[in-house]
């Protein structure tokens, strides 16, 4: 998982550099079993809103666990927000807080994770941030 979110950090690399953002990546090495190109879908989306929703000069940190008991993985995106989101709203389809986008970024995502056998949350908001996690079976070997 950390080269696959590794490729699309580099796929945003322009925008995030256009308002001076760092992007951590620290995703362990895990294997997942993913549809690569919809994962990808929901994965640019997510860092493409934490983007689009950071200040200049922000971090987002994209931070992974797992949990091998449960057989889970959770991938937690965090970015600085200064507007927060209708949180009773975020993954109803057409909802947006933005001046441009259709609103559907994470209503489909949440339902490719859901077709992933995964959840996705808003798991925190604390004092301007917001934090995303995606969780997703772990692979047995």
């Amino acid at each position: 998982m950390n080269r696959f979110t590794e490729n699309i950090i580099d796929e945003v690399k322009n925008k995030a550099q256009q308002k001076s953002l760092q992007v951590n990546n620290m995703v362990k090495a895990v294997e997942l079993e993913i549809d690569p190109d919809k994962m990808r879908q929901v994965l640019l989306n997510m860092i493409d809103n934490a983007i689009e929703a950071s200040d200049e000069y922000g971090i987002i940190e994209l931070i992974s666990i797992v949990n091998e008991e449960r057989n889970k993985f959770s991938l937690k995106i965090k970015n600085g927000c200064t507007e927060m989101p209708d949180i009773g709203k975020i993954f109803v389809p057409f909802y947006t807080s933005k001046v441009s986008g259709t609103g559907l970024g994470l209503s489909i995502s949440r339902n490719i994770v859901k077709q992933h056998h995964g959840e996705i949350t808003l798991s925190g908001i604390h004092e301007n941030q917001i934090e995303f996690t995606v969780i997703l079976p772990v692979t047995r070997s």
